[in-house]
């Protein structure tokens, strides 16, 4: 999926699972305009669902439904987006796998979808097909997930967690499953944070970058392939600003605007030049853009 800064979203690959957004069955070869009734802010995907925020606050959804990730009341898939109920304006959408969790704009969290890992935060393992609030608290600023597991940050800073442990995940120095969230460590300084599949990543006020939980294929970038039950620093420190978290590789942008990438590299994911893995951020480089050619008023006479 793409968002054009025209609030056009455009979509394209298979559709086999209906994501395109289109009452076609036939795949796009080519990026193809989503047809929603509004301008969208943000969007997300999930394992085959596809989601777009509106300006107005509206949330829309498209795609499979088996386990309730799209938040309609029902299993049914949708071709084309409809707007799934919730009682107030969404300012961010984060979906994975079947799990799918909204951002409100009174700083709560809404949930929905697969139960099966007790990443719910709501006590128990059961589908929700409506959407539904994750505790009390209306102070959330950001919030990301894996396969079974959910990372949030509070607007005061701190880390909390809840979901499947067992590899780390969490960041709480254990390897416990938690029904409902709960802070990982003392620390108010974070102000980013990422996840996918087993593993998680928080960036600090400093820009430094912490990971933890997998390690597969030295996903986690400090040099080594075991999990980590605590953030462990990586370097270089400081100036970091983004991070992208993938199955089996990650992605860092710093701040001086440059990409770095660590993990699985057998297929050239790394962008490096080569395909072989790295467990610790190595520099992507870019073709330097040719200079342009003087005009003939600029030329010399």
């Amino acid at each position: 999926m793409a968002l054009r800064n025209d609030g056009t979203v455009w979509i394209w690959g298979a559709e086999k699972n209906q994501l395109l957004g289109s009452a076609t069955k036939s795949g796009a070869l080519k990026p193809r305009k989503v047809s929603l009734p509004g301008p969208a802010v943000a969007i997300a995907c999930g394992a085959e669902t596809s989601f777009a925020v509106l300006e107005s606050g509206a949330l829309c959804a498209w795609g499979r439904n088996s386990s309730a990730e799209l938040g309609m009341g029902d299993r049914v898939d949708r071709r084309t987006p409809e707007i799934v109920p919730l009682p107030r304006p969404v300012t961010g959408v984060f979906s994975r796998n079947q799990m799918t969790y909204a951002l409100m704009d009174d700083r709560s969290v809404w949930i929905w979808g697969d139960g099966n890992f007790s990443s719910s935060g709501a006590f128990v393992r059961r589908d929700r097909t409506r959407p539904t609030r994750m505790g009390l608290d209306k102070d959330w600023s950001a919030i990301a997930g894996g396969d079974g597991h959910a990372i949030g940050l509070r607007l005061d800073g701190t880390l909390w967690a809840v979901g499947d442990g067992a590899l780390g995940q969490l960041g709480d120095g254990a390897r416990s499953q938690r029904l409902t969230p709960a802070q990982s460590g003392n620390s108010k300084e974070w102000t980013a944070v990422a996840a996918a599949a087993r593993h998680s990543f928080g960036i600090t006020k400093k820009g430094d970058l912490f990971a933890w939980g997998d390690n597969l294929r030295g996903i986690l970038g400090n040099g080594s392939t075991l999990p980590q039950i605590s953030p462990v620093k990586i370097a270089p420190s400081g100036g970091w600003q983004r991070i992208y978290a993938a199955e089996t590789f990650t992605v860092g942008l710093r701040t001086d605007g440059s990409i770095w990438a660590w993990g699985e590299n057998e297929h050239g994911e790394l962008g490096v030049g080569n395909r072989i893995g790295a467990t610790v951020p190595v520099r992507v480089k870019f073709p330097e853009t040719p200079p342009a050619e003087k005009s003939a008023a600029e030329s010399p006479r």
